[in-house]
């Protein structure tokens, strides 16, 4: 649940405020939401201005885990040339009258893995929400990954305490909220790629100084004829078929299975009668 919580307030603040308070939407079926900002479309303008904010953001996301090595790990480091009051390896020389003082100060601080899972699965949202026009995205949220292992597996070895033992629920949760990525890549992508101005070279005439123009942009495209949205499109009605109904059915059918064929006792219910 804290995995959960943290993930979807990350991922709200990163990628999903960034596009809401900068979006128009008075040309749009969302007209009644109270939203005025400059951009009524994923236009030219909204690629020069919003995107590089996005990909700074992510940027920092991925080498985040460097900084926090330096800062959190050299404040820890200071701490400690401070109770001996030298530089020096003594490993008994110390300020701390009691023994949880010295625990405190030499152990390091807890693993908390539900930090970094929530960290892991915002960066392979947001990548997968713009991925398919900020393609630059996706080798971004890779070296980010790449650089939490390293230094996950640095930290667990001469930082961190040493963690308890956890089970595979927080893998398996992160695993079933992931598997939802694609929805969002999909459906942002079909918004995206229906651009009339970026995509199809059209570009709606300023009626207003005060107001942004019309993109003509259509919920369904039908001026167009087959266009990349319609592929979107059929990608977003599988993935939904996919998600609500075969996996319902197949769920009844795991059921039922298990009605009629439950599992027999294995050896380990016998153990204690010996």
């Amino acid at each position: 649940m804290i995995m959960q919580s943290i993930f979807w307030a990350t991922l709200i603040n990163t990628g999903i405020i960034l596009l809401m308070t900068n979006a128009e939407l008075q040309y749009s079926v969302l007209k009644m939401l109270p939203l005025h900002g400059q951009y009524p479309d994923l236009n030219e303008n909204w690629y020069e201005q919003i995107g590089p904010q996005l990909i700074q953001t992510m940027i920092i996301m991925a080498i985040y885990p460097y900084l926090e090595i330096a800062i959190f790990g050299g404040l820890w480091f200071l701490y400690q040339i401070l109770d001996k009051s030298c530089c020096c390896c003594e490993k008994y020389k110390t300020k701390a009258t009691t023994t949880l003082q010295f625990i405190n100060l030499y152990a390091g601080p807890e693993y908390l893995m539900h930090f970094k899972y929530s960290s892991i699965m915002t960066q392979i949202f947001v990548s997968f929400m713009y991925g398919l026009f900020i393609p630059i995205l996706f080798p971004i949220t890779a070296f980010g990954i790449i650089n939490m292992y390293i230094c996950e597996k640095f930290c667990l070895l001469y930082y961190y305490r040493k963690p308890p033992m956890y089970d595979d629920k927080l893998q398996k949760e992160s695993l079933a909220i992931m598997k939802n990525a694609p929805f969002f890549m999909f459906f942002l992508g079909y918004w995206a790629l229906g651009n009339t101005q970026v995509f199809f070279g059209e570009r709606a005439a300023l009626t207003h100084n005060n107001k942004p123009a019309n993109p003509l942009h259509p919920v369904v495209d039908h001026g167009h004829y087959l266009n990349q949205t319609h592929w979107m499109f059929i990608m977003i009605f599988c993935f939904l078929v996919k998600k609500f109904i075969i996996n319902s059915i197949w769920g009844c059918i795991n059921m039922l299975k298990e009605c009629c064929f439950p599992a027999e006792g294995g050896v380990e219910d016998n153990v204690g009668d010996a």
